[in-house]
């Protein structure tokens, strides 16, 4: 069996790579699935670009899932080097956190400062479970 190590992919993926990553030979699937509301899109890259697909969205695509919508309004700008800015207005941060944090490690929130913060605590959490040797075991946490 071949052990090469898979490529790192982005967070975010192009129409062209989101077909790619699903297993579709052409993008006409995942127009499709848009077309009929069981796939949502991030938004276009600069706003006026191809449509950007997240991975976490893609992945619940393809166990079934329903979409998973953050913003109604969502746009992604092409910053350069590896990196998105995605903009939108959310009613809650609750939601908008769990998603962020499906991203991690390839996250940077950038503003509101309080929703900066949350994510950090978050990721300090998460470090210090780990750290700490905790195990989750059938959702339940233990410290080794």
């Amino acid at each position: 069996m071949d052990q090469t190590p898979l490529p790192s992919l982005p967070p975010l993926l192009t129409t062209r790579a989101a077909a790619a990553y699903c297993g579709f030979k052409t993008t006409g699937a995942i127009r499709k699935a848009r077309l009929e509301g069981r796939l949502t899109p991030v938004g276009k890259r600069g706003g006026r670009g191809t449509w950007m697909w997240s991975r976490e969205e893609l992945d619940q695509f393809l166990r079934g899932g329903r979409p998973a919508t953050v913003a109604d309004d969502q746009r992604v700008t092409d910053a350069g080097e590896d990196w998105l800015l995605v903009e939108g207005t959310v009613a809650s941060t609750r939601e908008l956190r769990r998603w962020l944090l499906g991203f991690a490690p390839s996250i940077e929130v950038i503003d509101p400062p309080q929703l900066r913060e949350e994510i950090r605590t978050a990721a300090r959490r998460l470090l210090e479970r780990h750290e700490a040797g905790s195990q989750v075991t059938a959702g339940v946490t233990t410290t080794s």
